[in-house]
């Protein structure tokens, strides 16, 4: 058992608040630190479903990836689908916390999660933090040993990440020792990462035209899905997080809620 600010307190070691990008809104969402916590969820997004599961089962924190507020907010309308969400939690006394671009930009965080997903070591960022600060920051490069044809690779990002369906765009027949990523939607990152000498870039949520520029620039762009590329985050904030509790002796449970992909595979 902890409070729910010391629960903070771990995941601000996990993904430090400052390293968030200016639009974001990580943090504690809904909640009161003084209150205590027995039993964690940790799911990609606060959703109904998310929400539902956690006061059933009579969880008392839900942390997610994705942000439950975005914007401010100027009314709270119960009759709304995201009122009745907001309604549902605060009723049960279930506090809510996100860590988004914070994770996204820490050193060992969610996009060097994905190079280890992949069996691969995750180099330097492709857009640093800070100059101050090149250590964290959004996207990872990672060097291979030897050159990766881009089909085989987005073979692999599909079986190892357990993928249903990719696209591919660009250059199709490219080969490159250099590979580049921003899970979620982070296409605007694929030139930068050029510059760096990634010719194989993955990433989700691709428009026609930043496929398009893929050719352009001789890239071959892999869009392996918003969903596709963020659902591991659960996996790796559990396992963040089990390590912490256990080194500050808190004997809280922590449990994964796995949230549905929006899209069906048809």
């Amino acid at each position: 058992m902890g409070h729910l600010k010391e629960i903070i307190a771990l995941m601000g070691e996990i993904a430090p608040p400052g390293l968030a990008e200016s639009w974001d809104n990580c943090g504690l969402q809904i909640g009161d630190p003084e209150q205590e916590i027995k039993k964690i969820a940790i799911a990609l997004d606060p959703d109904f479903d998310a929400i539902k599961y956690c006061v059933s089962n009579k969880f008392d924190l839900l942390i997610t990836h994705h942000p439950l507020f975005f914007s401010g907010i100027k009314a709270l309308d119960f009759s709304t689908v995201f009122g009745q969400l907001i309604k549902e939690a605060v009723k049960n006394d279930l506090a809510v916390y996100s860590a988004h671009t914070n994770l996204d930009s820490v050193r060992l965080g969610l996009n060097d999660f994905f190079f280890e997903k992949m069996g691969l070591k995750s180099g330097p960022s492709i857009i640093p933090s800070s100059a101050d600060d090149m250590e964290n920051g959004l996207g990872r490069i990672s060097y291979l040993e030897k050159e990766a044809f881009c089909l085989d690779f987005a073979s692999e990002v599909k079986n190892k990440l357990k993928i249903e369906n990719l696209r591919i765009s660009g250059c199709k027949d490219i080969s490159s020792k250099i590979i580049g990523v921003c899970t979620g939607s982070g296409a605007s990152l694929m030139t930068k990462a050029k510059e760096l000498g990634a010719k194989i870039f993955v990433t989700g949520d691709v428009k026609y035209h930043e496929a398009q520029h893929a050719s352009e620039i001789g890239v071959c762009l892999i869009d392996a899905g918003h969903y596709g590329t963020e659902k591991i985050v659960c996996e790796l904030l559990k396992k963040k997080l089990d390590s912490l509790l256990k080194d500050k002796g808190f004997g809280i449970e922590t449990e994964i809620f796995l949230t549905k992909d929006v899209f069906l595979n048809f």
